[in-house]
C-alpha cells in the first residue's frame, strides 16, 4: 500500500514528506512498519528509511497518510485527524506540537 510519511517542521527544517510502499495492508501493520522504517534503531540504511534519507527519527506530531486518511503520531500510538486539525498541526510551533501529542493517548 502507498503510504505518505509527513515530518512536521522542526527547528530550521521545513515540512518533509516521503512516499513509501508498505508491505502490510492493515492499519496496525502499516503503522508498525512505518514506525520501524522511520526510526533509527540499528543505524542500518537497508532497514531504516530515516538513515537512508538522512532525516531525524519520527516524532510525536508527525503524520502518516494512507487509504485517504491521516493519522497523527501520539505518545501511545496514533489517532486519525481530519483536514482542519492537520492544518492546525502544520501551523503549531514544533515544541508545542511535540508536547501536545506526546501526552495524548489514542
Amino acid at each position: 500500500m502507498k503510504v505518505k510519511v509527513i515530518y512536521m517542521p522542526m527547528g530550521d527544517v521545513a515540512e518533509q514528506a516521503f512516499s513509501v510502499e508498505a508491505k502490510a495492508s492493515d492499519h496496525n501493520g502499516i503503522m508498525l512498519e512505518v514506525w520501524r522504517r522511520f526510526n533509527r534503531v540499528d543505524n542500518n540504511p537497508d532497514k531504516e528509511d530515516c538513515v537512508r534519507l538522512r532525516v531525524r527519527s519520527m516524532s510525536c506530531g508527525d503524520v502518516v497518510q494512507f487509504g485517504g486518511k491521516s493519522f497523527v503520531l501520539t505518545g501511545t500510538g496514533d489517532r486519525q485527524v481530519k483536514k482542519a486539525e492537520l492544518a492546525r498541526i502544520r501551523k503549531m510551533p514544533a515544541t508545542d506540537r511535540v508536547f501536545k501529542y506526546s501526552f495524548e493517548s489514542h
